[in-house]
């Protein structure tokens, strides 16, 4: 598989795991900011259809879009909390969840404690829960690495 073509799955995948963390939280503040978010999920996801077929404008969306939604998660795990009322861990599983960005990250420590019972994560352990935040950029920034080099090579070297 070409480098065009795992961007194309990975992007999709980054736009679909946006997707779904849109639809899960229902916070209605900032009141433009879900508008702006569903708009770069359909950018990626167009973006990703035309990386599939190996279109250079797809590449250039998807790179503008993702480096748009990267500062979105970076500026997310920057404001996560450093202390409230309870326990540390309750305050870090509330704010995943109620993250426009961030939502899915909660339901990858769930699905890992129901399928590998001894990685799973105690409601105690604030360590798995900073580590989940980290799932969706870190995905997205694969894409980008994966873009960044152009797709084409001018056919320079044909190999013995």
């Amino acid at each position: 598989m070409d480098r065009a073509r795992l961007g194309s799955l990975l992007g999709l995948l980054c736009s679909v795991l946006l997707a779904i963390s849109l639809l899960v939280v229902v916070n209605p503040y900032p009141p433009g900011l879900p508008y702006l978010l569903w708009g770069l999920c359909g950018v990626l996801c167009i973006a990703s259809a035309s990386l599939w077929f190996r279109r250079r404008w797809g590449r250039v969306v998807f790179l503008v879009a993702g480096t748009v939604i990267l500062l979105g998660y970076v500026d997310a795990i920057l404001w996560a909390p450093g202390g409230c009322a309870g326990t540390l861990a309750g305050c870090y599983n509330h704010y995943i969840q109620s993250n426009r960005m961030l939502a899915v990250a909660h339901y990858f420590v769930y699905f890992t404690c129901s399928h590998q019972p001894d990685l799973c994560c105690s409601e105690q352990l604030i360590r798995c829960h900073k580590l989940s935040m980290y799932v969706q950029p870190a995905l997205t920034l694969l894409v980008l690495l994966i873009l960044l080099k152009p797709l084409a090579s001018n056919n320079r070297w044909r190999g013995p």
